[in-house]
């Protein structure tokens, strides 16, 4: 199992399991990482901070473009 799905299926167990439901929509590794940045007041603080949130969807993004071989110029600076 790749460190990626590791990594998601901690941060899914932990949405499931303190908040009592899993994102489901078509974009829910998006959701996903969006609530896990989040605190639910009175249940959990956030699980990660804003700036790792982005840093892994920014990761996920180039990961789907690599995986589907879209052709897009890449911002190698980035």
């Amino acid at each position: 199992m790749s460190k990626e799905k590791i990594s998601e299926n901690i941060l899914a167990r932990i949405i499931k399991t303190v908040d009592g439901y899993m994102p489901r929509s078509g974009d829910w590794h998006s959701e996903l990482l969006y609530v896990s940045s989040r605190k639910t007041p009175g249940v959990r603080p956030a699980i990660i901070s804003a700036e790792l949130q982005e840093i892994l969807s920014d990761y996920k993004a180039f990961r789907h473009l690599y995986r589907h071989a879209y052709t897009k110029e890449l911002r190698w600076k980035k």
